[in-house]
């Protein structure tokens, strides 16, 4: 199962459903922000967890992510933390270059599931 969001969608989750433009068609609005987003998940104690995704982190110039998943017993503590701060509100070439290599690595982690039986 991937990680569920609770009763509403997480900032996290609608960021990844706004894809980045392909190519660089000019300058854009652009936004700096932290977003935090934290979920404990508990299983019963018939459920058999085998693996839970791997924690990660991407880190560059202006964006940094962290991703952590702890397991304790039956239950797993999700943090994940978003900090992005560009040099201003207009982006360029170089920094939407930046915000696509980061968006791959976003998907992929929110997609990152707990595997039980």
């Amino acid at each position: 199962m991937t990680i569920p969001v609770g009763l509403a969608s997480g900032k996290l989750r609608s960021i990844v459903t706004d894809k980045p433009q392909e190519s660089f068609t000019g300058p854009y609005v652009c936004e700096s922000g932290t977003v935090r987003e934290f979920y404990t998940l508990r299983f019963a104690p018939n459920i058999r967890i085998q693996s839970i995704p791997r924690s990660m982190r991407h880190r560059d110039e202006a964006i940094d992510y962290r991703a952590e998943y702890r397991r304790s017993g039956q239950t797993v503590k999700v943090s994940r933390e978003l900090a992005v701060q560009f040099a201003g509100s207009v982006c360029g070439e170089r920094d939407l270059a930046r915000w696509k290599t980061f968006f791959a690595k976003l998907q992929r982690d929110l997609r990152s599931q707990v595997v039980y039986r």
